[in-house]
């Protein structure tokens, strides 16, 4: 036997063993008929198999269970428990580690005795409120060695007294509300016993996990005795919130609380903590109280705005997470002993470039979902990940060569491809270990291996971007209001997305010039010279393609034959051209296509367009209303009479015009429809009617003209465009309306049957003042139930009306018909006169409801009984409502704005006295200040300025801190939440050595400007020597002259420095002389130095 022979062999008899394993002992049967047997490891050996015994009304006989002797988990499923359930038997079998118990109706208690010695674990899942212990109280066996209680309870109203002793892992979890004001029905009201009380934890117990709990604090009684070993605590989904975090276990290392708000945020915490998870508490900033010992740090899912060093004394932690906040700006001094930092689903937009020095330590930074502009710089060189997908960063510069086998994740940037780009991808993919770029830029600048390809590249980079005009990134060419008259070359790379050359003056496009840019998706011509569609476009991948206002008088065959290669083609605009005729098989290939636009074309609209107009309402209409894209129909030019009109809507005087035999049409007798089409008519006959009245088919009415539309599904939106038919008899019975079609009958109409329609109502009697010729409505066999009383009168105008057969009600609601009823019923007993006046069956109507006079004849009904149950009209009280409403919600609105203007005029009083007040407080601390003290100052200055020059404050400031060293002090940034308005200015200009003012027109009308606040000022600058105030004026003001006079004390003795225009602010030399003078006024060592 060769070497193959062999190895097959020794495969087959490899296979026969596992058939022979997989039979033998341990194979998994089933158990009893309640229960069955499932295989929980298949690792050999040995395997692990669970029993579940589950849904019935008796519960299994656990001595009738097949047990397998490696069978380690069994679990009890919604069984009725009764008295004859023995659960002590399951100590008769050793085998079980772990225990279920899931829905086990009237199960009150578990006796842990129950249990085997070798029992691990017990989950407990119920409706029902349930004890723990035996029936005379705790009385455990030692040989009990359950270390993990699960309990998942529906009803919970005392926490378990009694708990085996080995247990190191409990969790509780309650979905019963309790009012935890009320200690008799409270989750854990055997806590609430006394305040010297302990609650006796097992010994052995160092994980607890309570979850849905309802007590708003921790109380001293759960966690007082020294002696507890927990380690580990996690509380989650609370009902109230919690009040605080305090009389936690002492030993406790890692604490995690989530989903519960946190109200008092000034944590209480021992230095044995290594853990702490505050996840979706509802945090606003870093807690207080963080011991030094913290190693992980997570606050994901809250509300924190800002970092401001609260967590540079964590020398020890490694892990930090604050994702899913509300940070806007880099978080300040971070531990530099960080491992790990995730500040994911934020809104950062700027890393400083020292935000990582001497970070010796970090690993991983995980920045993905923000609003980032730039790539971080400066890594340290152990980062090994780097997430900064889903942001805005467009270029890559600077160093960003400390990755050594690290792995980054720049997916979704809108990335330019450039040669900055492609050097980034080349020295990643030389040292980085993986390195994640989606879109064309990866593969794209990934394939340009040799020099030359590059040069290409970067020749056509400056053909289109410095010789044409256009924007250009590989991916996209927009050369839109160029004045081209040619298109541009085609680069021999693939565009990925646009080719948008609308708004030229181009008149042709070269046959197949763009055929090289095989995955460009959108083309856009519009707005040019062009004659024709342009042929030899590419087609593989585009979904749009724009060609409106040209000048295109036709779609040629190629076009046609072309259309069918672009099958994702989804938009196709030819609006605005001179196109006159289109035949249907130009279009036969957009199968996928959801807006034609071809409006706006000078149409002709013979009998040649008609198979045109039909594709257009068969094939794009419906697939209109699918996508809910708006759809714009092509209208008619020519002839004459048909001008404007859309040609859908002339079909129908195109199916009688052109097509012999639509509809039968006899003269002096009518037009007759069936529902029945010819064989090669794609519409039903009862279409063609629509415009027959507007179309001559008709001069003038005849004696015997009349419609018979009958049995033809009519619905109501098919009579949508139908009016002033002309017609004496008009037959729509048996069809699907459900409202009077008034408008469709014209001055003729003298006959109208509407039976065996779906009409829930009798036409108003005002619909009917225009057809004085009427003089029969049939509504027999439709819907109507109630007769409102503006419909009685048309009983009175119209001298046979038929109603027999509706589900008419005899209700208090069809008082007004009842009413009437009454008051013609002895001329309706002569069935002579019923025929003559009021309808052939009146006299035969009956009632629907109510049950009790269900078949009844209304005209019996109609008596003074029925005004006896009904004395009182049912009333339409809307109108006094409207009445009572209207006032006074004018009321209530007038009175809003009075109080938001008396209470904003109030705001600005307060705040005006507030600021004041402060400057005054200032004052008398200045005079407090020594020699020393004075030249210590926090801020080397603090700026002073209206909302409305917010720009240029921040370009100052950004001049100032990042290029000149100095620390500016301004309130949206540095005064301090919580703190008065008077103790922010003191704190903020107290402790800087200038103060900047901004002298705008705003500034001049703001607190900052009040007399009071002039004179505080002008004392501290003179007391500082005649260098606290810099003022600066703003060029622009429209009363430049007021300003300086309402300024007037605080420029008296000061030069006020001149800000430049906001045309010569981009210029940089202006802008630097300026910054010069400022920096000048400032003090010569910035205090950032000091």
């Amino acid at each position: 036997m060769d070497v193959v022979g062999k190895l097959l062999l020794f495969s087959l008899l490899l296979c026969a063993c596992e058939v022979v394993d997989l039979l033998g002992t341990n194979y998994c049967p089933e158990a009893s008929p309640q229960c069955r047997c499932n295989l929980i490891s298949s690792k050999s050996p040995p395997r692990s198999y669970s029993v579940i015994c589950e849904s019935g009304d008796k519960f299994p006989n656990l001595t009738d269970i097949g047990i397998l002797p490696n069978t380690s988990t069994i679990t009890f499923n919604d069984f009725n428990v009764t008295a004859n359930s023995n659960f002590s038997r399951l100590r008769d079998f050793p085998n079980f580690i772990e225990v279920r118990f899931r829905n086990l109706a009237n199960l009150s208690r578990v006796d842990w005795n129950w249990f085997s010695d070798r029992a691990e674990k017990v989950l407990v899942t119920s409706v029902y409120d349930v004890t723990f212990g035996t029936e005379e109280g705790c009385d455990i066996r030692s040989g009990i060695i359950i270390d993990t209680v699960q309990l998942i309870m529906k009803t919970l109203s005392r926490f378990p007294t009694c708990l085996p002793p080995r247990t190191r892992l409990i969790g509780v979890s309650s979905t019963t509300l309790y009012d935890p004001r009320n200690e008799d029905e409270h989750f854990l009201a055997n806590f609430y016993s006394g305040e010297d009380s302990c609650y006796d934890w097992p010994n052995q117990t160092s994980t607890i996990r309570l979850q849905h709990f309802d007590f708003d604090r921790i109380l001293p009684s759960m966690f007082c005795d020294p002696t507890y070993k927990i380690n580990l605590l996690h509380l989650g989904w609370c009902r109230y919130g919690l009040h605080s975090l305090s009389n936690l276990p002492r030993t406790l290392t890692k604490l995690s609380l989530y989903d519960c708000k946190l109200e008092d945020q000034t944590l209480d915490l021992s230095d044995a903590i290594v853990s702490l998870f505050l996840i979706r508490v509802c945090l606003v900033r870093i807690p207080v109280g963080l011991p030094a010992s913290l190693e992980k740090l997570d606050f994901d899912g809250n509300n924190i705005t800002k970092v401001d060093g609260e967590l540079e004394h964590l020398s020890n932690l490694k892990m930090l997470s604050l994702q899913s906040n509300q940070l806007t700006e880099w978080p300040d001094r971070l531990p530099r002993s960080l491992v790990d930092i995730y500040l994911l689903h934020n809104f950062l937009e700027y890393i400083p470039s020292n935000a990582f020095v001497d970070f010796k330590n970090l690993t991983s930074l995980f920045l993905e979902n923000n609003r980032l502009l730039s790539y971080p710089l400066n890594l340290p060189m152990t980062i090994a990940t780097v997430d900064l997908a889903n942001n805005l960063i467009r270029t890559i510069t600077g160093n960003y060569r400390y990755c050594n086998q690290c792995k980054v994740d720049i997916r979704n940037n809108p990335l330019l491809c450039n040669e900055d780009l492609y050097e980034y991808i080349r020295w990643m993919a030389e040292h980085a270990r993986e390195l994640m770029i989606n879109g064309w830029c990866r593969p794209f600048l990934g394939s340009l291996t040799s020099s030359e390809q590059r040069e290409e590249l970067f020749h056509f980079i400056d053909y289109y971007t410095e010789e044409l005009g256009c924007e250009y990134n590989v991916d996209s060419l927009i050369c839109t209001n160029r004045s081209l008259t040619a298109a541009p070359l085609p680069s021999p790379f693939s565009l990925q997305s646009h080719l948008d050359l609308g708004h030229n003056q181009i008149t042709e496009l070269p046959d197949s010039i763009y055929l090289n840019q095989t995955y460009v998706q959108k083309i856009a011509l519009d707005n040019n010279l062009l004659r024709e569609i342009p042929n030899g476009l590419p087609y593989e991948f585009l979904t749009h393609l724009w060609l409106r206002r040209n000048r295109i008088t036709h779609v040629t065959r190629r076009n046609g034959d072309e259309f069918v290669r672009m099958n994702n083609l989804q938009v196709l605009d030819l609006g605005e051209n001179l196109i006159k005729m289109v035949s249907p098989y130009d279009f036969r290939g957009l199968t996928k296509v959801s807006l034609l636009r071809v409006d706006s074309n000078p149409f002709d609209c013979v009998c040649a367009i008609f198979f045109f107009a039909m594709w257009i309402e068969t094939n794009l209409s419906e697939a209109q209303q699918q996508s809910a894209a708006p759809f714009y129909f092509p209208s008619c030019a020519t002839p004459k009479q048909l001008e404007h009109r859309p040609i859908v809507a002339v079909l129908r005087s195109f199916s009688y015009i052109c097509m012999d035999g639509s509809c039968y049409y006899e003269h002096l007798t009518g037009v007759f429809c069936s529902p029945t089409p010819n064989s090669w008519w794609p519409y039903s006959k009862t279409e063609v009617v629509g415009m027959i009245g507007k179309d001559g088919v008709f001069s003038a009415p005849t004696v015997n003209g009349s419609l018979t539309m009958t049995n033809a599904n009519w619905t109501d939106s098919d009579f949508a465009n139908i009016t002033n038919l002309p017609f004496f008899n008009i037959d729509l019975s048996n069809n699907l309306l459900t409202e009077f079609p008034s408008k469709i009958f014209g001055e003729f109409t003298t006959v109208v049957d509407l039976s065996g329609n779906m009409i829930t109502y009798l036409p108003y009697s005002n619909n009917l003042v225009n057809l004085t010729r009427l003089q029969s409505i049939n509504f027999t066999n439709n819907q109507i139930s109630i007769i409102h009383p503006k419909s009685v009168q048309t009983l009175h105008m119209v001298p046979v009306v038929s109603l027999e057969g509706n589900p008419l009600s005899c209700e208090c609601e069809q008082l007004p018909l009842m009413t009437w009823l009454e008051s013609v019923r002895d001329r309706l007993r002569d069935d002579d006169v019923i025929e003559m006046s009021y309808g052939s069956g009146i006299h035969a109507m009956t009632c629907v409801e109510p049950e009790m006079l269900r078949g009844r004849k209304m005209l019996d009904e109609a008596n003074e009984n029925f005004d006896q149950y009904c004395p009182i009209p049912v009333k339409n009280r809307t109108k006094l409502i409207i009445v009572i409403t209207i006032p006074a919600l004018i009321i209530v609105i007038l009175a809003s704005i009075l109080l938001n203007i008396y209470l904003d005029k109030k705001r600005k009083k307060r705040e005006s006295e507030n600021i004041i007040l402060g400057f005054k407080q200032l004052l008398s601390k200045e005079s407090e200040i020594d020699a020393v003290t004075a030249n210590s100052y926090k801020y080397d200055a603090f700026i002073s300025y209206a909302n409305t020059e917010e720009d240029f404050v921040y370009s100052l400031i950004k001049e100032l801190e990042e290029k000149r060293t100095r620390k500016i002090s301004f309130h949206q940034r540095d005064f301090i939440a919580g703190l008065s308005i008077v103790d922010n200015i003191v704190e903020c200009i107290g402790n800087s050595s200038r103060v900047i003012l901004i002298i705008s027109d705003d500034f001049i009308r703001s607190s900052w400007c009040q007399y009071e606040v002039q004179v505080a000022l002008a004392n501290m600058h003179k007391r500082r020597r005649g260098k606290l105030l810099v003022p600066v004026l703003v060029q622009g003001n429209k009363n430049e002259d007021k300003m300086r006079g309402n300024t007037k004390t605080i420029l008296s003795e000061i030069s006020a420095i001149t800000a430049p225009d906001q045309h010569a602010i981009d210029d940089v030399t202006t802008w630097k002389t300026f910054c010069d003078q400022v920096d000048h006024c400032l003090p010569t060592t910035p205090s950032n130095v000091i």
